[in-house]
């Protein structure tokens, strides 16, 4: 069992930018200048051959930041602010509100209703024409090393957005900037309010939660004990045997 521990990206939703009734929302473009086929890198197509109109022959709203001077940037085109360097620690999902409310207790660029951001604010800071990281480090702080593997977790930054594996694991989506992906992590179990996130407090009780877990009282945990219940009381799928008992390991 994992608690997976990602950073923190805080945004702030100013008034937005004027915008049309056919468009209800303003999308950045991706800033993908390039063209591909199925193998690799190729010059951009003429409209009667293979592969026209691909993202770098399409040009939309174009990415544009401002440097508030304060910490943060604001972005005109989608009407957010976002805080310019996010903090460096790493956080359980269950925490992240927690760490909004400390910094708005700091009143940064003075304000004090920043909020974590959900998926398509988040993945709309992502800049295809970069890569490694994906965002533009002239305005945002991005501490990675060109392809150094071991820092790609190091980018890594939770929204509000909750989904459900299909095996009824609680997840919650997050954006890689390393990688310039979306991935929905593992939140594991929350074991003693049963609410599907095992929050700073929780693992201060971390013995407590197993051994509730362990619903047999064998001092093992099978996957359909660990697993959340399913209307009807089902878990995940049986299996024989268990690991014993352990501290839930932190993935960064």
């Amino acid at each position: 069992m994992k608690i997976n521990h990602l950073a923190i990206f805080l945004v702030l939703c100013l008034s937005p930018v004027p915008l049309t009734a056919a468009v209800p929302y303003a999308t950045a473009d991706t800033g993908q200048i390039r063209c591909y086929d199925n193998r690799s890198e190729i010059s951009p197509p003429a409209q009667d051959q293979p592969f026209f109109g691909r993202d770098g022959q399409l040009q939309g709203r174009q990415p544009a930041y401002k440097d508030n001077g304060d910490g943060t940037v604001s972005d005109p085109v989608t009407g957010l602010t976002w805080i310019q360097r996010p903090p460096t620690a790493k956080y359980p999902w269950a925490d992240a509100p927690k760490l909004a409310a400390g910094l708005n207790s700091q009143n940064i660029g003075g304000h004090n209703d920043w909020r974590i951001p959900n998926t398509k604010e988040l993945y709309s800071l992502v800049d295809h024409s970069k890569g490694w990281p994906y965002i533009d480090t002239k305005y945002f702080v991005c501490e990675l090393a060109p392809q150094v593997i071991d820092q790609v977790k190091n980018t890594q930054y939770w929204t509000s957005d909750r989904s459900v594996a299909p095996d009824g694991i609680p997840e919650a989506f997050g954006i890689n900037f390393a990688t310039g992906h979306i991935k929905a992590y593992d939140l594991g179990m929350g074991c003693l309010n049963n609410d599907g996130v095992m929050d700073t407090d929780e693992l201060a009780k971390v013995v407590e939660c197993l051994k509730k877990l362990d619903r047999n009282h064998d001092d093992k945990l099978t996957p359909d004990e660990y697993r959340p219940q399913r209307p009807g009381g089902a878990g995940g799928p049986p299996t024989g045997g268990g690991a014993p008992l352990q501290h839930p390991a932190n993935e960064e």
